[in-house]
């Protein structure tokens, strides 16, 4: 469960951060995002060309400061796989207030590694914004 929590510490980061690098070698390469509505979901593809247009210095939503307020793990369902729930609250760039997330993730783990790097990213599903409520295809951007 440890190693479930660090690696979705490093996630969040990495999403603050737009480190693309990171959040390549963080994903599985059959990383998805789902939210309501959604059946095909987002693609890595999809998902890191958001981070590039939105999330990037002096782009539409630069990160000035990120905090997770909880995390919660479970390992499961199935072996090797393992789900986190983060809170997160982020301060963008300017004056705009700070604006809580809840997201959950799932984790597929090599079993012939060790560490949180053993553990990869297969599927996003951002739950909740402040202010918007639910996530679905009436609050996600299109065109990426």
């Amino acid at each position: 469960r440890e190693a479930v929590e660090e690696r979705t510490r490093q996630t969040v980061a990495a999403v603050a951060e737009a480190d693309s690098a990171a959040l390549t070698s963080i994903f599985d390469p059959e990383v998805r995002l789902y939210y309501s509505g959604s059946r095909a979901g987002w693609d890595r593809g999809r998902i890191l060309g958001f981070i590039d247009t939105y999330l990037l210095p002096r782009q539409r939503y630069e990160v000035d400061h990120h905090s997770i307020s909880g995390i919660q793990t479970q390992l499961g369902p199935g072996r090797f796989t393992a789900r986190s729930r983060a809170r997160v609250s982020v301060t963008p760039v300017g004056d705009r207030a700070p604006t809580s997330v809840i997201c959950l993730m799932t984790w597929r783990q090599d079993p012939d590694a060790s560490g949180p790097e053993s553990w990869t990213l297969t599927e996003i599903q951002p739950l909740w914004v402040q202010g918007i409520g639910e996530i679905d295809s009436r609050v996600m951007p299109q065109g990426f």
